[in-house]
This record gives structure tokens, C-alpha cells and sequence, in this order.
């Protein structure tokens, strides 16, 4: 991936994060907030209506201690009880009786109808034609017989509507003449919940209360038209009547609507208030939040991209005049050079760039000198050598002559150590003649010869080096592993193999010499290995035998110690490495790795 894309795709990322994450905690803050508003202002509205109920309810029952109290009600009901001989005193004081409670119907707002009723449930005397004859199993009779405030609901099915009945005891002189019963209509309560001030287009209040083991609405519901004295089945209602006075901001109404619900309950009555509003209807201005947040984040994203591009254009730009000037540079041409100037880190990088090119060309220029210097004593030097090798064999070929003079002339009149010190002559003469030969091939690789490079087949190689070196029955070089091909001199492998192979050969005083060689294809190079059952090396001497004239042999011995070092030289100089592991008395195997090189991929290495 171009780095251009990954700063975009990096910007877009944590922009996206940043986006996601505030959009989210706006969210629920806001959904919170608005919850928190629904909820206050639920509490408020429910505790309102629970306050102006319980005023109703408390001027009722005040109204009621009022009328008991009345002397006049007491005076005709004991008269009407008591005079049960002449009917028609009786009748008189029924019409009396009548007579007050139409008065007091018509002083009391909200008394739709009164009734007076004897210690049995019997009704004596009642505003209303169709108030029931007996009420002795209402429960607000029962409350009001055993002296207890009541406030009761009645539904009546015919007519479809509610009646409070507040009863209360009628008694002079400790004796208990009857009960008084007050019908209220609801219509002042149902002003109450039909109030739907604050509560949107889903909202209401609704009352509920016990009635022959279930809980019923006493007042009609916003949404159901007949749902009057129907089954309260609310879970908000329930813990209403319950006395749970809370908000539930997941609740099922009796529509199976999902609200937000405050209960409320109303002292002496045993009624439940809940004021609700629908969940849905509650969080329009945070789904409306949600909507704009949506078209908001979209056109930050589409911004966020924008930004990005040029951030990532403005930061990559410099780098690509920095890449290509570099490529151009590295083609050879040294002239170029990067044109930007920003006051920034990228300003500072290209100032540092052209520096270091300022410099490589001074480096570039030092360098051909250099190699000038370094081709022309690299030339003296070859001349050297072949001189130096001409003119120092030629005065060894004269020393071996005479010696060989000597010896013959001496040839029965020598004594021993005559002829031993003529023998030695002989080898030290040899001795300096392959000392010789060792600088000269030592000096000679890594020399230019790349135009020879050719594909070498090294199981061919390996052959040529057996027949080459290899002039004893008991020696086995074989070859453990398939030898690949390389591209390669054909003289510096051939160079090699031979002088690892002469190696395991020369220090070996075993009856059956045994060489193997073998590889092992590596990633990127060769892995080689030449081993023998020789004498073996020490290991404080890994490092020094590949130094050149070092040798583990006697001054006395023909080795030159220049072997391995041509070995090492080899490798290195085609960018490998050589080292030997080995035992004592049991042999030595010789590791080096060549780099895997082909015509396309040719390194041209100089050695100084």
C-alpha cells in the first residue's frame, strides 16, 4: 500500500473514531437529558393532580363532618324513627327529611344526590328515585356503620358512569339513629385527567381502584372509549395502588405501549393516579438529534475525507520529489537536485538531502581518483609480480642446477651430512619456487575477470580437481549432495575446490583418505561444505589458518600457508563467508557460502 493511502486511510480512521465516539456520547447525553426533562416534568404534572385530588377528597370529607353535624337532619330522622303510631307525622318528617337534603344537595357543589339509610342498609329517604331500597352490603356502609371515614366508587353499568358515595354516621345523644350517604358526580375529578397540559398528543392521566377484587378505571382513558370500569391492566397502576410512588421508564400501559409512567396514590381513598406519556412520543427530540447528528457525521466524514487527501498529499508530495531525485541520482546522475523549500521537517530533509548529495559527488570524485590511483598500482603491481616472479626464478633455477651439480660430482665422495645439506638444498629451492607460485595466484584473485563469468556445472569441476590433484589409490572424494550450477569463474571455483581438497589430502596420514562434499540450498546464497578425516585443527586456530603464510606445518614442511588464503579470498570476493569446524585427530570440515548470482543480477566487486 502507497504510503499516500495509508496516511488517508490513518486520517479517515481516527477521524471516523472521534466521529462515532462523540456522536454516541452526544446521543445518550442527550437521550439523558431529554429523560430526565420527560421524567421532571411527569413528577410534576402526577404530584399536581395528586395534590388537587387530595383537595377534592379533603373538602369532601370536611363537607361531610359538616352535614352529620347538621341538628336539623338529626332532629327529623329521630322524630321520623320514633313516631311509628300516626303515619302521617311520619310522612311529614320523611318530607322534612327530603326537604333538607334537597338543600343541602343545592348548597354543595359537586352532590349530585343524598340518601339517608337506617342501621339495616335501609334507604328512608333519597333525592335520587333509583337509589337501591337496601345498601346494607355496599362497603361504604359497612365503613360508615363501624364509624370510618369512606370515600367509595360505584359503577353504575346502566347509566355508564361513576358515583362517590361518602357516608357517614347520623347520632344524637351517643345513639346512632342512621347513615348519611353523599353522591358526588366525577365530572370535577375527570377535569382533573382530562388536563393534558404538558403531555403531548400521547399523554394522559388515568385513576384506578379496587372493586370486587380487581382494579378498574373510575375515570375514562384518552385513547379507549368505553373504558370505563374496565380492568385496569397496567403495571404503573398496579404499583400506584400499591402505594409505589415512582417514575418507570420502561413500562407497558394497558394499551401494551412502551411509556414513561409516574404513579401516584391518593390518601383515604385507596385510588392510584398515573400520568404517562408514550416512550416514542417522549424521545421524538432525540430521534430528531439522532437525524441530524446522522447528516452531520456524513458531511464531517465527507470533509474528514477531503482533509485527508490533502494532508496526505501535502506530506507524501515532498517525499515523492525526494524518491524520484533520489532514483535519478542513484541512475548516475548526480546533477539533480530537490527544490523545496517549506519551513518544516520536509524543508530540513530536503536541505539535508541535497547536502548529502553535495557531498557524494565530492565522495564520487575522490573516489574515481582513487581507483584511478588504485588501476594504475594495481597494473604496477601485476608487472611487479610477474617480474618479481620471473627474476626470482630465474636465480632458484640456477641454485637448483648447481646443487644438482654439486650432487653429482660428490656423488660417492660426499659424506652424509654433505648430501643431507644438498638435500635440503633441493627442497628449500622448491620450497621458494611454490612460495612463489602461492603469491602470485594469491596476488592475481579478484583481479577483473568478470568477463569471464560463465554457468559452471561443479560436478564437472569436482572432476576436473580429482583427476587434477588426486594421483593416490587410497584417496575417495565424493560428493554426498547434487553440486547445482553457478554462474561463476571458472577459474576461481576450480581454484577453490582445489585448494580445500589439496588441504584435506595434505594433513591426513590416514591409510584411506576420505573427502566428502556436499550443499545445502540456503534463501538468498549457497551453503557449501568440504569435509576430510585429517588431522584436524585446534580451535584457537579457526581464525589464524586463513591468514596468508600461516600454516599449522613446520618451517620444514612444503606448505606455503597460502592455501586458505586464496580459499577466503575467493569467497569474499564474491560476497560470502568461510569458516572451519573440526576435532582434533578425527578431521575438519570447511563451510562457505557463495551468493546466489545470475547474468541479471551480477555484483562487480573490486578488491584493493
Amino acid at each position: 500500500m502507497k504510503l499516500k493511502s495509508e496516511i488517508v486511510l490513518t486520517l479517515v480512521a481516527i477521524g471516523l473514531t472521534i466521529i462515532v465516539i462523540s456522536g454516541f456520547l452526544y446521543y445518550y447525553n442527550a437521550k439523558s437529558t431529554v429523560l430526565k426533562q420527560v421524567v421532571n416534568q411527569l413528577q410534576s404534572i402526577s404530584e399536581s393532580k395528586k395534590q388537587r385530588l387530595e383537595g377534592i377528597v379533603s373538602s369532601n370529607l370536611q363537607e361531610m363532618q359538616t352535614i352529620q353535624n347538621r341538628a336539623v337532619l338529626k332532629q327529623y330522622l329521630s322524630k321520623y324513627i320514633e313516631d311509628t303510631t300516626d303515619r302521617y307525622p311520619a310522612q311529614s318528617y320523611k318530607l322534612l327529611l327530603y326537604n333538607a337534603l334537597t338543600r343541602i344537595k343545592g348548597e354543595y357543589k359537586g352532590i349530585e344526590d343524598a340518601s339517608i339509610a337506617d342501621i339495616n342498609g335501609n334507604v328512608l329517604v333519597s333525592t335520587n328515585p333509583q337509589h337501591p331500597k337496601n345498601i346494607a352490603d355496599e362497603e361504604y356502609f359497612k365503613h360508615a356503620v363501624r364509624g370510618e371515614e369512606c370515600l367509595h366508587f360505584f359503577s353504575d353499568a346502566e347509566r355508564r358512569e361513576v358515583v362517590w358515595f361518602n357516608a357517614g354516621v347520623l347520632e344524637s345523644y351517643s345513639k346512632v339513629l342512621g347513615i348519611i350517604v353523599l353522591e358526588y358526580s366525577v365530572d370535577e375529578i375527570e377535569s382533573i385527567t382530562n388536563d393534558y397540559t404538558g403531555l403531548g398528543t400521547t399523554g394522559e392521566t388515568t385513576i384506578g381502584g379496587w372493586q370486587q377484587g380487581k382494579i378498574l378505571f373510575i375515570t375514562k382513558t384518552r385513547f379507549i372509549k368505553k373504558s370505563l370500569f374496565q380492568v385496569a391492566n397496567s403495571t404503573a397502576m398496579h404499583k400506584a395502588i400499591g402505594k409505589e410512588e415512582n417514575v418507570y421508564k420502561d413500562l407497558e400501559d394497558y394499551r401494551g405501549a412502551e411509556v414513561i409512567a409516574s404513579s401516584r396514590y391518593i390518601f383515604k381513598t385507596g385510588w392510584g393516579l398515573v400520568t404517562k406519556i408514550d416512550r416514542q412520543e417522549a424521545l421524538i427530540p432525540v430521534q430528531a438529534f439522532k437525524a441530524i447528528s446522522f447528516y452531520i457525521g456524513c458531511f464531517s466524514v465527507i470533509i474528514l475525507i477531503l482533509i485527508s487527501f490533502i494532508i496526505a498529499e501535502n506530506l507524501v508530495r515532498p517525499i515523492n520529489i525526494i524518491s524520484s531525485t533520489a532514483l535519478k541520482i542513484s541512475e548516475g546522475d548526480l546533477q539533480q537536485r530537490v527544490s523545496i523549500h517549506s519551513k518544516n521537517e520536509l524543508g530540513d530533509l530536503a536541505s539535508s538531502f541535497n547536502s548529502m548529495t553535495e557531498s557524494l559527488v565530492l565522495t564520487q570524485q575522490r573516489l574515481e581518483e582513487k581507483l584511478s590511483e588504485l588501476d594504475r598500482s594495481n597494473v604496477a603491481l601485476e608487472k611487479f609480480a610477474y617480474i618479481v616472479s620471473h627474476d626470482l626464478k630465474a636465480p632458484l633455477h640456477s641454485i637448483s642446477s648447481l646443487a644438482e651439480i654439486i650432487s653429482m660430482e660428490l656423488k660417492d665422495k660426499a659424506s652424509p651430512e654433505t648430501n643431507q645439506l644438498i638435500s635440503m638444498l633441493h627442497m628449500k629451492v622448491k620450497q621458494m619456487h611454490e612460495l612463489i607460485n602461492g603469491i602470485l595466484a594469491y596476488s592475481k584473485v579478484g583481479v577483473d575477470i568478470d568477463s569471464q563469468k560463465e554457468r559452471v556445472d561443479l560436478q564437472q569441476i569436482i572432476d576436473e580437481v580429482r583427476e587434477a590433484i588426486v594421483s593416490t589409490k587410497n584417496v575417495d572424494v565424493h560428493i554426498e549432495t547434487a553440486l547445482p550450477e553457478l554462474y561463476i569463474e571458472r577459474v576461481l571455483i576450480f581454484q577453490l575446490f582445489q585448494n580445500l581438497i589439496s588441504n584435506g589430502i595434505k594433513y591426513n596420514y590416514n591409510d584411506e583418505i576420505k573427502i566428502a562434499i556436499g550443499w545445502t540450498d540456503k534463501e538468498s546464497d549457497h551453503l557449501f561444505f568440504v569435509r576430510d578425516n585429517g588431522i584436524g585443527i585446534p580451535e584457537e586456530y579457526y581464525e589464524k589458518i586463513f591468514d596468508i603464510f600461516q600454516t599449522l606445518q613446520s618451517k620444514n614442511s612444503d606448505s606455503t600457508g597460502i592455501g586458505l588464503s586464496i580459499v577466503k579470498k575467493i569467497v569474499e570476493t564474491k560476497g560470502g563467508k568461510i569458516w572451519v569446524e573440526s576435532t582434533v585427530n578425527k578431521g575438519s570440515t570447511f563451510f562457505f557460502t557463495l551468493p546466489k548470482e545470475t547474468p541479471k543480477t551480477l555484483s562487480h566487486n573490486r578488491i584493493n
